[in-house]
């Protein structure tokens, strides 16, 4: 008798526990429903399954973040049904920033001071201040329009920012999920910093000499500025950052239509040719670099970009940096180096990042900047501290590698041409010289690389032996022959190497040739003045060492130039008063 009444009170034990977990869970959809007709979408969190259906999950909603031990998920309505069909227990949790919204009553007194979320209309006038106090140096924009009508607005800074120049170009976006809003202030006080300090701060001046730098603050303003607390979605609905085309899954990788800002983002990147770019979150603290899907699935093909090691070197690079100045528990995910392969922390589909790495031929990072999405505004100054050196070192980055102008050989007008580096790239990870001037830029890790120039019409070009230094620029113009003229052999590029760096009196270039050339060799300043000049002098085959008198000129970042008959190589070198 005994025996049965304690096997009807354990019985009844586990009936009861499995009601009340029944009816945690039925209380968890009735909270998801309510925020989901209140805001469009809902936070879930439950245990991290296994790879595979974490990967199938990440396909039917919105994965943000993924630990040792969880998910962070957003979903709509779709999206959640979809969700509930796996049986997976959840919790729902609060928005970010869901109890600080009364509290950002503050009004702009200086624009020079960011230290609150403007706004949407002061959003446009600070991004009009901005054009308007410094015309040759920003130029503003509106490249399109969100699904309720705001604008989608983009500045850009140059030294002539009202001119295409043929220099490396750059672009810097944030806020594509709507309450992920730190990104956001850090871009509109970057663009107040390079303005405020171009002309007397010599590497904001540097900087915005030698590149052409786009930033779009605010890429989902429907989701910032909805009425009912900030949004990941957009006013539709949509994550923003599932709604490009995805090199596995083709074009609509989200299942939904391309969104108004979706349309406008991709079309304003294909108008131009980006060689890096950057899109900025929070719900994390570290860079994530491609790819986000591709070659992530198949283990038995490159499972990574061919320039994995130049990412992984600029994403360094940007987390040491953001951390030396925060301190040492800043850009620790994941095991404290602050940087991750996307598809080894967890797969998205339809990205940007690997839209713009794959489809642009361009070089994107995802960098998240910090744990919590809501950044309260008494902390936007610190983060700013802790990131700005390393946004400008970020930039900085699009002017080193390879770069040049292809032209024709005949008429001296640019080309479009394919720049192509054999044995190491693959699928799309070439680029392509800007028809209107010709410029090319191939951003890579230190090391030696034979190019190959091609274009429609025009003979191929092969240069081997370039050598490429970290932190450091080679310069190299190309002339093509068109096809079916008569031309000689085609003499190749010579690998420049000089030393010392940094030079007080003397600088030396070494280099080889493998059959004798005319050469030709400058000095300029950073704005493209000529400081010195040496007539051209027939050198043979072999190797060389030449040495340049530099006592007489500059303290500063000067360039060597060395010009050939059919190629020009500059390089950037650092001169010294002892």
């Amino acid at each position: 008798m005994i025996r049965r009444l304690r096997y009807f009170l354990v019985l009844g034990f586990f009936f009861l526990l499995f009601a009340d977990l029944i009816i945690a869970q039925d209380s968890s959809v009735s909270i998801a429903e309510r925020f989901i007709e209140e805001r469009g979408e809902v936070i879930l969190e439950f245990d991290r399954p296994e790879r595979d259906v974490l990967n199938e999950i990440s396909r039917i909603i919105s994965v943000d973040y993924v630990s040792e031990k969880t998910v962070r998920a957003y979903a709509n309505q779709s999206g959640l049904l979809r969700f509930l069909e796996l049986g997976l227990d959840f919790i729902v949790l609060d928005p970010p920033g869901f109890d600080s919204r009364s509290t950002e009553t503050k009004s702009y007194s200086d624009l020079s001071f960011f230290e609150k979320y403007p706004d949407y209309d002061e959003y446009d006038s600070i991004m009009q201040a901005f054009a308007q106090n410094y015309p040759t140096l920003c130029v503003l924009d509106t490249f399109g329009y969100s699904v309720e009508g705001r604008m989608l607005l983009v500045v850009k800074l140059s030294d002539n920012a009202t001119s295409d120049e043929a220099e490396p170009e750059f672009f810097y976006t944030s806020t594509m999920h709507g309450d992920e809003t730190l990104g956001f202030v850090l871009m509109l006080r970057l663009i107040d910093y390079l303005l405020s300090n171009y002309g007397t701060d010599a590497y904001v001046t540097d900087l915005l000499n030698g590149i052409e730098l786009w930033i779009n603050p605010l890429a989902n303003p429907d989701g910032f500025y909805r009425t009912a607390g900030r949004t990941r979605y957009n006013a539709n609905g949509v994550d923003l950052n599932r709604n490009f085309p995805n090199p596995r899954y083709g074009l609509h990788p989200d299942g939904n239509d391309y969104q108004a800002e979706t349309l406008a983002m991709m079309q304003f990147m294909e108008s131009r040719n980006f060689s890096m770019s950057a899109n900025f979150h929070s719900g994390a603290e570290v860079v994530n670099y491609p790819w986000d899907s591709w070659r992530t699935y198949d283990p038995d093909f490159h499972s990574t970009h061919p320039d994995n090691d130049w990412f992984i070197m600029i994403s360094r690079n940007y987390a040491d940096t953001a951390k030396n100045y925060a301190g040492p528990s800043y850009f620790t995910f994941p095991v404290s180096v602050g940087y991750v392969f996307g598809g080894d922390w967890y797969r998205i589909y339809g990205g940007r990042q690997d839209y713009v790495t794959y489809f642009l031929q361009g070089r994107e990072t995802t960098i998240e900047l910090d744990n919590d999405h809501y950044t309260p505004e008494n902390q936007l100054n610190d983060f700013w501290e802790y990131n700005y050196r390393s946004l400008m070192n970020y930039a900085y980055q699009a002017s080193y590698g390879i770069q040049g102008v292809v032209t024709d050989s005949v008429t001296g007008l640019p080309l479009k041409a394919k720049i192509e580096l054999i044995g190491h790239d693959f699928d799309s990870s070439m680029v392509f010289s800007e028809p209107g001037n010709g410029l090319y830029v191939r951003l890579l890790n230190e090391g030696s690389y034979e190019l190959t120039f091609s274009s429609e019409g025009y003979y191929d070009r092969t240069i081997s032996g370039l050598g490429v230094v970290n932190y450091q620029t080679t310069i190299l113009d190309v002339k093509l022959v068109p096809s079916g003229t008569l031309v000689s052999p085609i003499i190749e590029a010579i690998d420049i190497e000089i030393f010392p760096n940094p030079v007080s009196t003397e600088l030396q270039l070494r280099f080889s040739l493998s059959k004798s050339e005319i050469l030709g060799f400058a000095i300029y300043d950073i704005m493209g003045r000529q400081l010195l000049r040496i007539n051209q002098e027939e050198f043979s085959m072999g190797q060389h060492t030449v040495s340049l008198n530099v006592s007489n000129l500059p303290v500063g970042i000067l360039i060597v130039e060395v010009q050939g008959v059919e190629f020009t190589i500059r390089k950037k070198f650092v001169k010294s008063n002892h």
